[in-house]
């Protein structure tokens, strides 16, 4: 069976930029029903799936949640 791909474009609540993926449709839909989405989008990249969850590019996360030293 072929996977349906979706095109997502998602504006940081932040920074205002735009980015677009790819995103498996089923995988979308699995998350929404309340799989986590590590689990329904595990081919994303994380920053991916942060994008998705909260609105915060990888950008503005690290800005947020700066690494500890």
């Amino acid at each position: 069976m072929h996977e349906k791909y979706i095109k997502k474009t998602i504006e940081c609540k932040h920074c205002k930029e735009s980015y677009t993926f790819k995103v498996r449709e089923a995988g979308l839909e699995a998350w929404k029903d309340g799989e986590f989405c590590q689990e329904a989008l595990h081919d994303l990249e994380h920053w991916q799936r942060e994008l998705l969850i909260s609105g915060t590019c990888n950008d503005c996360f690290d800005k947020l949640f700066p690494p500890e030293n």
